[in-house]
């Protein structure tokens, strides 16, 4: 891996997993010293990254990491629907294997044990409902749709926040995912393409309750402030 790789992976990542919060200032000699490389892939890095839409840049401010607006929530969740049901339609336009039935069970079934009483909202959990989806876009044989589609995934990952246990969460998730792979194994087409686009939508709406309630508690001093991490989100 090259310097400017290893510099840019690690900082989105330090930005997704939440190391790096919105509106925190992006100091090129600060970054540069945690990773011991110098300047210059950091300076290269924040610049992708503001191409991006992950770090804002302003004049003698530098480089700072961005907050994702709801609006932009809202036609993030819009494409997605839009990129995964006509992967799907594409699918169920084919023979779909046994094998790769199978395949995303076994990813349902890793995504399932996020689900309990003591785990909240992780990282993990977050990655996991991706994989599932990006393997069931993968379905299609479309390599391009599936890159968009990750691209929309990391900018809703990077939106939720992962501050670690909360509430018990709804067990909704994966068995959504349980239903539309029933209904692909049975090429139930209009059952598939129902459950997807609803478990997407509700997805959507979780999320901005979420971000609603996040708002009214910063506007209101006299509200404790929520646990976040532990809605169902995913």
């Amino acid at each position: 891996m090259s310097t400017n790789t290893f510099v840019y992976t690690t900082l989105k990542q330090w930005i997704l997993t939440g190391r790096l919060r919105p509106g925190n200032k992006l100091i090129p000699q600060e970054l540069a010293d945690a990773m011991d490389v110098s300047r210059t892939p950091i300076r290269e890095s924040l610049e992708r990254l503001h191409q991006e839409g992950y770090a804002g840049r302003q004049p003698r401010r530098g480089y700072f990491v961005v907050e994702l607006a709801v609006a932009d929530v809202r036609d993030l969740y819009e494409t997605r629907e839009a990129l995964e049901l006509f992967a799907l339609a594409q699918t169920l336009g084919g023979e779909v294997a046994a094998a790769d039935i199978a395949a995303l069970r076994k990813t349902n079934a890793a995504y399932a044990k996020m689900f309990g009483p003591d785990i909240g909202l992780t990282h993990e959990r977050l990655e996991l409902d991706k994989t599932f989806h990006l393997q069931l876009a993968a379905l299609s044989g479309n390599r391009y749709l599936c890159r968009t589609l990750d691209a929309i995934f990391e900018k809703l990952i990077f939106k939720r926040r992962v501050d670690g246990p909360g509430p018990l969460p709804s067990e909704a998730p994966f068995k959504d995912h349980e239903r539309v792979l029933d209904a692909l194994e049975a090429r139930n087409v209009k059952k598939a393409t129902q459950v997807l686009g609803s478990h997407i939508r509700g997805g959507c709406d979780r999320l901005l309750r979420y971000l609603h309630l996040e708002n009214m508690d910063r506007e209101s001093p006299l509200v404790p402030r929520r646990k976040r991490g532990g809605r169902d989100m995913a």
